[in-house]
């Protein structure tokens, strides 16, 4: 196990470097860095499968025409996000996480997706908008502490994706508060198990 360890880490002279060396301008990212893309690509993937599903609820028109908006700019972004990470051999799978937060996290989909899947047009619209609000909420800070960790003068790839990523999200988000506002939703909540 210790031998393991040692190899892994780079101790046996014999193993290749994992990464370019720092004079070559490359430095690894870390753990936390590489987590935070693996989720914001996930992100990208999920709100595209919400579009596509949204084009079979119905939605009002100005909600399907921001929902057209997140499908093209959500996958050019995973596009982007996706060829950068093939280039420098870094894996974008998400880790399931373990544990009582991760399962209760995993509930937490799964209830939400219920109400997606099973709400009639005017529920599904409404919950649409109020998952889409904290999802790019939350998406627009998280480009924001990775901006301020990334070097882009060392990864100006991942810096300028970031940079439209940040752009888009903050766009979106702005175009969602604008929908809530306009659609003001007056149906009785989907009841949870």
């Amino acid at each position: 196990m210790v031998l393991a360890m040692v190899v892994g880490v780079g101790g046996c002279s014999q193993q290749p470097p994992a990464v370019a060396p720092r004079s070559l301008g490359w430095t690894p990212l870390g753990p936390g860095v590489r987590a935070a893309l693996a989720y914001l690509a996930k992100g990208h993937s999920d709100k595209t499968k919400l579009a596509f599903l949204a084009d079979f609820k119905g939605l009002a028109g100005p909600v399907a025409k921001f929902n057209t908006y997140m499908n093209a700019s959500q996958s050019k972004l995973l596009g982007q996000l996706k060829a950068w990470a093939s280039r420098h051999h870094i894996s974008l799978a998400l880790k399931p996480g373990a544990g009582p937060l991760a399962a209760a996290e995993r509930a937490q989909e799964s209830a939400d997706g219920d109400v997606l899947l099973h709400g009639n047009s005017a529920v599904f619209q409404h919950f649409y908008l109020i998952y889409m609000y904290l999802d790019f909420d939350n998406t627009v800070q998280i480009d924001a502490v990775l901006l301020r960790q990334i070097h882009a003068r060392e990864h100006p790839q991942l810096a300028a994706y970031l940079l439209a990523a940040k752009k888009v999200n903050a766009h979106s988000l702005e175009m969602i508060r604008q929908l809530l506002q306009q659609y003001r939703w007056t149906g009785a909540a989907v009841p949870r198990e």
